[in-house]
């Protein structure tokens, strides 16, 4: 609950027109917390504590039209109530609409509207915004090509815990982008993307080590492994080279 108020001092205050009360009634009702549940009701009170204005209300209405009511998803709502809500500085909105226009859903697409409200949530340390914040400065969508730029947000997304932010990040050290090419700190951070069960970096993980025990039948099994785990997860090129191995050699 967003307070420690009664059931009838949440009502009264939310019937008086307080839209923290409101949300917090949506709550109630949906729950049964004092009360039985209503659905019906519960999406009033949440539309009405939105409609006063009040962040969580927002966020929280907005995606449940993003995830559909009564079976209809409606991407329109769902952008209007997670911009409302990205505009008073609520990350997950933030977030959200960032995707919503990348993608053009319930929106126009705009890649740089669609980079400027990522920038914004990952500014709040959301990890995954700052991943796809470095995304943006990969390919060059809604911003400038900028490898340094994309590094210091993959770092950011790596440090917050990001497994596809880890898994860049190590690219960048692979590879030089952004950075110096720093082999040591590109196995680690793969190994860390690869823990969390990040499909490409087992993949990758899988075939350095294959690579590199060739005449290391320890590390031949570790490639082995992390490919197993890949294509446990539907990685096509790790199924793909598993099946190689065990093809019979010509």
């Amino acid at each position: 609950m967003e307070n420690e108020t009664s059931y009838s001092d949440d009502l009264k205050a939310a019937e008086s027109g307080d839209p923290r009360a409101q949300y917090n009634m949506a709550l109630r009702t949906q729950r049964g917390d004092g009360c039985d549940p209503d659905p019906e009701l519960a999406l009033d009170w949440l539309t009405r504590s939105a409609e006063g204005g009040f962040a969580p209300a927002q966020f929280q209405l907005g995606y449940r039209y993003a995830e559909g009511i009564d079976g209809a998803r409606d991407f329109e709502k769902a952008a209007h109530w997670f911009r409302e809500a990205a505009e008073q500085g609520d990350r997950d909105a933030q977030y959200n609409i960032g995707v919503y226009y990348a993608h053009g859903h319930g929106v126009p697409q705009d890649d740089q509207r669609a980079a400027y409200w990522f920038e914004k949530a990952a500014r709040q340390e959301d990890p995954a915004a700052a991943q796809v914040l470095g995304d943006c400065y990969t390919e060059g969508a809604g911003v400038p090509k900028d490898e340094k730029l994309a590094f210091y947000w993959y770092a950011e997304s790596a440090r917050l815990g990001n497994a596809k932010g880890q898994y860049r990040l190590a690219i960048c050290y692979a590879g030089g982008k952004g950075t110096p090419r720093d082999n040591v700190r590109a196995i680690y951070w793969l190994t860390r993307a690869a823990g969390a069960g990040e499909a490409d970096a087992q993949y990758t993980l899988g075939a350095y080590y294959l690579e590199q025990g060739k005449e290391n039948p320890a590390l031949n099994r570790q490639g082995v492994d992390w490919l197993r785990r890949a294509a446990r997860q539907g990685h096509h090129d790790a199924a793909d080279r598993l099946a190689k191995l065990d093809s019979p050699a010509d």
